[in-house]
């Protein structure tokens, strides 16, 4: 049954030895719930809200089932990790943290080389790296950092300063804690991290800290991702988190982007080169990008302009391509730009494939997409970037294609025994399993996940998660009030779940809110979850 593994550690991550263990103090600090007493108002830091739910730094299975598209017939698969993706999870926030490291990497890494911005480039010389600086609030205003609408106050001041900088953009990263040489407490001081592109001028500083009061400070210049990448973790590892009421909607997060960087201004996409997959990916932006709407006309792509580019170690000494192109369908931007999607087979007479090197490009499409009237003339410009994500770490590795989560189905009893052989065999590092054959599963897409999402446990057996976090170690530590917070959303989570096992479907914000403030759900340790058995 089991013909082959292949070994796969593909990465484009590279670290110094200092950077990386310079994160990974805070890191570990935060896995002990080292700060847990230090904390004030609804501010914490990652790590510290929950232990995790039941799934978490468990298994997904995933797997290629296109056996019409394998030579033999076979089918592909690999284990990975489970992960929730929130910062406040004990098991899962290192993983969350290198998740959005990377992609705000990414975006800075390309924003710092983009020439056709409305102001960008406006300056002769403008020096194109990224600056990591630091602003904070005088002691005096320390306090407002405690509540939302105080840090909303902090906010605005925060924008007037960015502006008297005159840096063109960036990511903004909230720190409301200072550390003691030996990370052994942290105190309250707030203030905010940026990596943003431009120049600070010491005359603008020192008006600022005289008008304002505010400090800013620069730390250190770079132009490469691999620099950018190592910041960002860094910087997250002891970022702010907001606790809220379970009952409200509304959030906060611990970063934003910001003038020509932020969202409504600057489109990040991402699709995968090596894979087939990249091609749909591809022609789903130019379906969404063919029209827009604008004051609720619709006005179609005249022009898309656009500069193809590999950044190596520099972002200075990037090299791009230009193109342009008029009145083009999707389709056909799909086929022209296809180009630089590339198909890899990974061949399985390698056992132990080598790693993608630290030479590796950083490669995205910059482009200036133009919308016209009816008469041709330009209405409105939009800037958008395509990433060639070179990551094949989840590829089939003959048909290229991105490997699915799937579950069991209805079928999977008359073929337990032979996913258990599977499942023993597998590496727990994700490498790559090829397989005579695979039954009894089905695509996680099509699955009905109302009573949970299913996961795998280490000794293979399968079972559901409930959504219901489990409480920190460390949950008497806390600040009475920021402790209630986190019993009463954990006791919501239980009301939700024990709700859609009883009814069938999700209960409504009125039931939930009556629930809540007639009964205070006792959360219940031992939770009784649904298997595939």
């Amino acid at each position: 049954m089991i013909q082959r593994c292949i070994t796969e550690d593909y990465t484009s991550v590279y670290e110094s030895l200092e950077e990386f263990e310079e994160s990974n103090l805070y890191i570990k600090r935060m896995k002990e719930m080292a700060f847990s007493v230090d904390f004030v108002g609804d501010v914490m830091l990652p790590a510290h809200a929950y232990k995790g739910k039941k799934s978490c730094g468990e298994w997904q299975f995933k797997a290629c089932l296109n056996h019409d598209r394998h030579v033999d017939g076979c089918s592909y698969c690999r284990k990975t990790e489970f992960h929730c993706n929130s910062i406040d999870c004990n098991t899962c926030f290192e993983h969350t943290i290198r998740r959005q490291a990377r992609a705000i990497s990414d975006r800075l890494t390309s924003f710092a080389n983009l020439k056709k911005n409305r102001k960008i480039y406006m300056e002769e010389n403008r020096v194109r790296i990224l600056l990591h600086n630091t602003i904070s609030p005088p002691d005096f205003e320390h306090y407002k950092f405690k509540t939302k609408d105080g840090r909303k106050e902090l906010k605005k001041t925060l924008r007037k300063i960015e502006k008297l900088l005159g840096v063109d953009g960036g990511v903004t990263i909230a720190h409301p804690y200072r550390f003691t040489d030996d990370l052994k407490s942290a105190y309250f001081s707030p203030h905010y991290h940026q990596i943003v592109t431009g120049w600070i001028d010491g005359d603008i500083v020192k008006r600022i800290h005289e008008e304002y009061g505010w400090v800013v400070k620069q730390i250190s210049n770079f132009d490469s991702d691999k620099q950018c990448y190592n910041v960002v973790k860094y910087l997250l590892s002891h970022e702010a988190s907001y606790q809220k009421d379970p009952l409200s909607r509304s959030s906060e997060q611990s970063y934003s982007w910001f003038g020509e960087c932020q969202n409504r201004k600057f489109k990040v996409e991402s699709v995968l080169k090596y894979s087939e997959d990249g091609y749909d990916q591809l022609n789903k932006i130019f379906q969404k990008k063919i029209t827009k709407t604008i004051k609720g006309k619709d006005y179609g792509l005249r022009f898309i302009i656009s500069d193809y580019y590999q950044i190596v170690e520099s972002i200075k000494n990037s090299i791009g391509s230009f193109e342009q192109y008029e009145n083009k369908t999707a389709d056909e931007l799909t086929k022209i730009y296809g180009k630089y999607i590339t198909p890899k087979q990974q061949d399985l007479s390698v056992i132990d494939n080598p790693a993608i090197t630290q030479s590796e490009p950083f490669e995205f499409i910059q482009m200036r997409l133009d919308y016209a009237d009816s008469r041709g003339d330009i209405v409105q410009s939009e800037y958008l970037n395509v990433i060639l994500n070179r990551n094949l770490k989840n590829l089939c590795p003959e048909c290229t294609l991105n490997m699915r989560t799937i579950v069991p189905n209805s079928s999977f009893r008359y073929h337990k025994e032979d996913f258990e052989i599977i499942w023993n065999a597998l590496d727990k590092d994700g490498k790559t399993m090829k397989v005579d054959s695979l039954h009894g599963f089905e695509d996680l897409s099509i699955t009905n996940t109302m009573k949970g999402m299913p996961y795998v446990k280490t000794d293979g057996s399968w079972e559901v998660d409930t959504g219901v976090y489990d409480l920190p170690e460390k949950l008497d530590y806390l600040p009475s009030q920021m402790r209630r917070t986190i019993e009463k959303t954990v006791a919501v989570q239980q009301i939700k779940y024990h709700y859609k096992m009883d009814n069938g479907h999700s209960i409504s914000k009125e039931d939930l809110s009556d629930s809540v403030n007639a009964c205070y759900a006792t959360v219940n340790p031992n939770q009784k979850i649904g298997d595939f058995s």
